[in-house]
């Protein structure tokens, strides 16, 4: 296969170091406008050709994207988005995104007849969250007639000894904050006001219970969708530790980011330094037959754990499991057909039975008999 990187970034980084151990890989062509990212990543391996321009570009991109088999977006939403996506209809290329605008991701969802007739798959949202999430809820729920709720509650913390917080963007991370949330409640997608979003969550692994703030994110969009099953309640939460809590509230006021303590993990030079986890919790409350049901199913990962694992901290590394996963598939022709394919649309055995394996993935269920109401 032969692959576009737009973006070489922390993901798109991490993601070219997956592919170049991959045999099916030919060739990864990284586009990105930054002169030292192309220079960092071309010492990667030697399958990469890096190429300077910027995704606003798109039609010095698209002759880049003819000549591939997959284009992965690893970039921040922009108005080009849509652009790339159209390029890789035109061109024949599967696409690929980790976490797209709302916008961009239902242009692409509504669009699935275009891409089925092309011939050509639209994987949006293969990241962690979105991303293995989805996956999480799908297997979670698949044997519940009705589901009451979905909880996604993402409680990672990234810190060093210095009093700096890591986060995967902090534009990225700053502007999910300041939208206002949309939740999906009895059929309808509503969007809440910031006094409505913050609430309490017990979080496991003794972690107890931390402030999270609801916010809109691509999950409650696409898993009423597409989980194939009833819900009545999806909402997505993020812990907010104290001192980013306070960094926020500066910028309601102020309107401008002032937090110079938030900083992007790409920029830590040093993963030994790094301290926290990655920590994401799925929580279903549902039915089946006589029982109610409520499951919490989620990943935790320590960052010295994944760096002595795998070389990488946690956020590295799953940030980039599911996408390195798909295109694998991809590559052995495993998956049929064509289309947008949601991560909640595969199936979950073989991911989960490997997260299983790793150590990451964690289970717990209670139930309660279904009182009968008698009149």
């Amino acid at each position: 296969m032969n692959i576009v990187v737009l973006g070489a970034g922390f993901a798109g980084y991490n993601i070219i170091k997956g592919l170049v151990k991959d045999e099916s890989i030919n060739k990864i062509t990284v586009i990105d406008k930054s002169q030292s990212k192309l220079k960092k990543t071309k010492k990667l391996g030697d399958k990469i050709v890096v190429y300077n321009s910027s995704i606003e570009e798109v039609d010095r991109i698209r002759k880049f994207i003819s000549r591939s088999d997959l284009v992965i977006v690893a970039l921040p939403p922009s108005s080009k988005s849509i652009d790339i996506i159209r390029a890789c209809i035109d061109e024949g290329a599967h696409y690929m995104d980790l976490g797209i605008s709302d916008y961009t991701l239902l242009f692409t969802i509504y669009h699935d007849d275009i891409f089925h007739d092309a011939g050509i798959f639209a994987f949006p949202s293969y990241g962690a969250d979105p991303g293995l999430t989805n996956i999480l809820a799908k297997h979670a729920s698949k044997d519940l007639d009705m589901l009451d709720e979905i909880l996604i509650r993402d409680g990672s913390v990234s810190y060093d000894g210095t009093g700096n917080y890591y986060v995967y963007s902090p534009i990225v991370f700053f502007q999910e904050l300041i939208e206002r949330p949309l939740v999906y409640m009895n059929g309808n997608y509503i969007r809440l006001n910031h006094n409505e979003s913050i609430e309490n969550f017990y979080f496991p692994i003794n972690i107890g219970y931390k402030k999270v703030k609801i916010v809109s994110h691509e999950e409650v969009i696409t898993l009423p969708k597409f989980l194939g099953k009833k819900i009545m309640k999806v909402n997505f939460g993020y812990y907010i530790p104290d001192i980013i809590e306070k960094g926020f509230k500066e910028f309601e006021i102020n309107n401008k980011v002032k937090f110079d303590k938030l900083k992007a993990l790409s920029s830590i030079r040093n993963n030994n330094k790094l301290r926290g986890f990655e920590l994401l919790v799925i929580k279903i409350t549902g039915s089946k037959k006589d029982e109610k049901i409520s499951r919490q199913s989620f990943i935790y990962l320590d960052h010295q754990e994944a760096v002595k694992r795998f070389n990488e901290n946690a956020t590295e590394y799953l940030v980039t499991y599911l996408p390195l996963k798909v295109i694998k598939m991809l590559a052995e022709r495993k998956l049929k057909g064509a289309g947008v394919v949601l991560p909640e649309m595969l199936e979950t055995e073989e991911i989960i039975n490997d997260l299983k394996d790793l150590g990451i993935y964690f289970y717990e269920e209670t139930k309660k008999e279904i009182e009968e109401i008698k009149i």
